[in-house]
């Protein structure tokens, strides 16, 4: 085991590097600002969003209608310009009983300013409510990236619109329902409640920042059973990460030739869970593109082709201050460590880039 104190030191580097240099990162999808508004019989439907709408941001509707009815339009007066609205793929969800319509609109990469949005109806809404949430971050064209949508007339008091795929690391995940009746919501998962219809308790909307792609499902938690139709709107993050390496290894001995073998990196916790193991290639190095998490201990394993071990190390937890810079820099180089032919210790470690 000759590598034992190996990426305990380098991980140390790479902390104090992240604190020493900055590091350029696309700022998260974040919520800027949202405002919900319900009437009885008002045809449109105008909801003044409480502040300024910075460009490029994305606005997001949602109304809550009698099912008999349907959205004739979505318009807004932005001071900077009007912008156009694109109905959700899975819009409009209408409950087959006609009691309650659910749909969705969006408009990216707004023109900004002070902004009223109006909803218009084939009839009077009755009741019917109109949720506004302007999200930050978000690509400000093609941000769509998924959307599912689902009726259910059978009463339940844990209705989902199903789940979708996202194909970015940084989505927002916005997940809407309606009701026929009045009830109370509690968002499942990690979904964060934005707001419920304050005036007849009949739609509820949360959401979710991603930090990985994957299948992600909407749900709800109602105080009482009840029939109506839910949707889930995945957008992109603007600065939605490709899948890129977050760690290179290269491993070569003092005479300069390439070492061969395999690495395989663990994640230790209650069990020991193997994140990647790959072959060393030609040129002694081999890369994970697997999601690191400093802030978890990793054990890292090298063994040569008879399987003899070449050394492992047990990492410590960083800070989780000091997360993505760590990230940052895995990502854009690797370690580079020789080891004596002799008695396979190492010679020297660096870091250098990719």
């Amino acid at each position: 085991m000759k590598m034992t104190w190996l990426l305990g030191a380098v991980l140390f580097a790479l902390a104090a590097l992240a604190v020493s240099a900055p590091v350029a990162t696309a700022a998260a999808p974040s919520v800027a600002q949202h405002v919900i508004c319900s009437t009885q019989t008002t045809n449109p439907i105008v909801c003044a969003l409480p502040q300024s709408v910075t460009s490029g941001q994305l606005i997001y509707v949602a109304t809550r209608y009698n099912a008999s009815l349907s959205v004739k339009g979505v318009t807004d007066n932005c001071s900077a310009g009007a912008d156009s609205y694109t109905q959700d793929p899975q819009s409009p969800q209408r409950a087959p009983d006609f009691s309650t319509g659910l749909s969705v609109y969006y408009a990216s990469g707004v023109r900004g300013g002070t902004c009223s949005v109006s909803v218009s109806y084939s009839g009077a809404p009755n009741p019917g409510s109109v949720e506004l949430i302007v999200l930050n971050g978000v690509a400000a064209s093609g941000s769509w990236d998924g959307s599912a949508g689902a009726t259910f007339t059978t009463a339940t008091a844990t209705p989902s619109s199903g789940s979708v795929s996202t194909t970015t690391g940084n989505d927002v995940l916005v997940e809407a329902v309606a009701l026929m009746s009045a009830d109370t919501y509690t968002p499942t998962g990690s979904y964060a409640l934005i707001d419920t219809d304050p005036l007849w308790k009949r739609m509820a909307i949360a959401a979710e920042v991603t930090t990985a792609t994957g299948s992600y499902a909407s749900g709800w938690t109602l105080k009482t059973a009840t029939t109506g139709a839910a949707m889930l709107t995945a957008f992109k993050g603007s600065g939605a990460p490709t899948q890129a390496n977050t760690g290179e290894l290269q491993l070569l001995w003092d005479d300069g030739t390439s070492v061969a073998g395999t690495a395989t990196l663990y994640q230790e916790g209650t069990t020991e869970t193997k994140v990647d193991s790959k072959a060393l290639d030609s040129t002694g190095t081999v890369t994970t593109s697997a999601a690191i998490d400093p802030t978890k201990s990793y054990k890292l394993s090298v063994v040569d082709p008879t399987g003899a071990s070449l050394g492992q190390e047990l990492t410590a937890p960083l800070p989780s201050t000091l997360s993505s810079g760590v990230l940052a820099i895995m990502s854009s180089n690797k370690l580079v460590v020789t080891l004596r032919k002799a008695d396979r210790s190492v010679a020297s470690a660096k870091l250098a880039p990719q």
